[in-house]
């Protein structure tokens, strides 16, 4: 997937936070500058990126299901991407952070090992402000961790 994809959909979800706590402050003014700035600002923030590979005992039919269940438990899923062969990508934004208000983008790259198996590849990006609270991690971690359980 193209990294700016995800800074596009990141830039839009924080875009969207903006828009929503300038319309809680002042209304359709505030809510326009509030998108504005929050958008721009997000472009100039560096990103929090962290990759961990699991490989699950589950036929690729159950770990598509599973995942997809998982992406829609913990957040909002974003698009689902059958690639060539058994190879499927499925991506969700899901809170993370400080009480879980920075929005991380959690792509899930699911290939199939064996008939019996499946290789998943969780990528956890988010954007990072002053404080470093390693959102994409965490949010990598949460899905992963959640993958890992309900087997």
């Amino acid at each position: 997937m193209p990294y700016d994809e995800e800074e596009e959909i990141l830039v839009n979800r924080l875009g969207w936070l903006g828009w929503r706590s300038g319309w809680r402050g002042s209304g359709l003014p505030g809510a326009s500058g509030g998108r504005l700035g929050a958008g721009l600002a997000a472009r100039l923030l560096p990103e929090d990126v962290h990759e961990i590979e699991l490989v699950l005992a589950l036929p690729p039919e159950e770990a598509l299901a599973l995942a997809g269940w998982v992406l829609s438990s913990l957040g909002e899923p974003v698009d689902e991407t059958r690639l060539a062969g058994d190879k499927h990508e499925l991506r969700a934004v899901v809170g993370s952070g400080a009480e879980n208000l920075n929005p991380a983008l959690v792509t899930l790259q699911l290939v199939a090992t064996t008939a019996a198996s499946t290789r998943i590849r969780v990528r956890g990006v988010a954007k990072e402000g002053l404080i470093r609270q390693r959102a994409g991690r965490r949010a990598a971690e949460r899905v992963a961790a959640r993958l890992r359980a309900s087997v």
